[in-house]
């Protein structure tokens, strides 16, 4: 064999030596949950956010941000929240449809109990089915009760 097959042989194992390590890369890093539950608001994600935000001020053990908005014009952008309510977080992912801005889907994409340590972004994580009933029963339940708000 000559020295230049062994070259373009050598060359071609590195290079896809750095194909595999990048596709595994791009593959970890995007990979998603699906959302633990989905919930409908029947308004516009501008509306939903500065109602809750007023039912964040009245309720003093309640922490409530926007943490981060996402995507574009044309595609629609999708608003982060955090809700932090007795060392438990909750985070949601709020998305305007855009054929019908008066519909907002809200996902709630993760819950974790900080002092127990458990909860995920899956509904598999361990903990994580009771702390979507404790956001039912106490936060929804009463943005409902308290704000008239209309979730489903």
């Amino acid at each position: 064999m000559s020295i230049k097959k062994i070259m373009i042989i050598t060359f071609l194992i590195i290079l896809m030596g750095f194909i595999a390590i990048f596709i595994y890369f791009v593959s970890g890093v995007s990979a998603t949950y699906p959302p633990i539950k989905e919930y409908n608001y029947s308004g516009t994600t501008s509306q939903f956010i500065s109602i809750f935000r007023q039912y964040a001020e009245t309720n003093s053990n309640l922490i409530f941000k926007v943490t981060d908005t996402t995507g574009n014009a044309t595609n629609g952008h999708a608003i982060y929240l955090e809700i932090e309510m007795s060392n438990v977080e909750y985070t949601l992912k709020c998305i305007e449809d855009k054929s019908d801005t008066r519909n907002t889907a809200i996902w709630l994409v993760g819950a974790i109990d900080k002092s127990r340590n458990v909860g995920g972004y899956s509904k598999e994580a361990e903990g994580v089915e009771a702390l979507v009933d404790v956001f039912d029963k106490d936060i929804l339940a009463s943005l409902k009760a308290k704000m008239g708000m209309e979730i489903r």
